[in-house]
């Protein structure tokens, strides 16, 4: 996996919601350096750069190096980080609103998830049949070195008959990277559509159950005329 780099300056701990705001509309995403026993480091990094690290193909993998200017001292601090956490705008998902990194090194393994992409979906017999491809998994955890994690792991598909499904310990590994996910679980899976008419008839049979066999005309005529009776 490819080495990125970031640069990033220190900032107050303790900076007011209107702080950070400001911040945020000049160009600056807050975020926190923490991690390996060291002190947690608050730091401020331009957000046009992140958003080209996140835009790499590791993404939120990004093995990233870290230089983080010093104030006015000219002894800067360089850190081998990857993304925690990454604290996105709810309505504007492009927004970012904080990054928490964390400290690695890069001789020691690490867990980290994953992508799958499932490739030969057009080639399944089960899906030439009319069947569809019912994706459950969408990425898996793995263990191995920062530079060695994939950026992403190919689930063939192509093989699937109607009811049939691939499950994890399926996936072809590249050398050094360990499955962490139940080896059973089931990544994708290829089903039959149910008929609109069978989903129809389900959903009648259960309104039935709940609220009965529905009234007669003659059982609601009989119903309207005992209670004018009783008037």
């Amino acid at each position: 996996m490819e080495k990125l780099y970031l640069e990033a300056e220190r900032r107050s701990g303790h900076n007011t919601k209107g702080q950070l705001n400001s911040l945020r509309k000049e160009g600056w995403i807050p975020g926190v350096l923490y991690g390996r026993g060291k002190d947690s480091i608050p730091l401020v990094l331009d957000v046009r750069l992140v958003r080209q690290v996140l835009s790499s193909e590791a993404g939120e993998n990004a093995v990233v190096e870290l230089q983080i200017k010093n104030g006015n001292s000219n002894k800067n601090i360089t850190e081998n980080v990857m993304f925690k956490e990454i604290q996105r705008d709810i309505l504007v998902r492009e927004r970012l609103l904080h990054v928490d990194l964390i400290r690695i090194s890069l001789t020691e393994k690490i867990l980290v998830n994953v992508p799958v992409q499932f490739v030969g979906e057009s080639e399944a017999p089960g899906v030439k049949e009319g069947g569809l491809v019912q994706a459950l998994l969408r990425e898996v955890e793995v263990y191995c070195l920062p530079a060695s994690i994939p950026e992403s792991l190919d689930v063939d598909i192509s093989h699937l008959d109607v009811g049939d499904s691939v499950v994890a310990n399926e996936l072809v590994l590249p050398k050094g990277v360990e499955l962490r996910t139940e080896p059973e679980e089931t990544l994708a899976q290829v089903l039959m559509p149910r008929q609109e008419e069978e989903v129809e008839e389900e959903v009648e049979d259960l309104t039935e159950e709940v609220l009965g066999e529905p009234a007669s005309e003659e059982e609601e005529s009989s119903s309207e005329s005992e209670e004018s009776t009783e008037e």
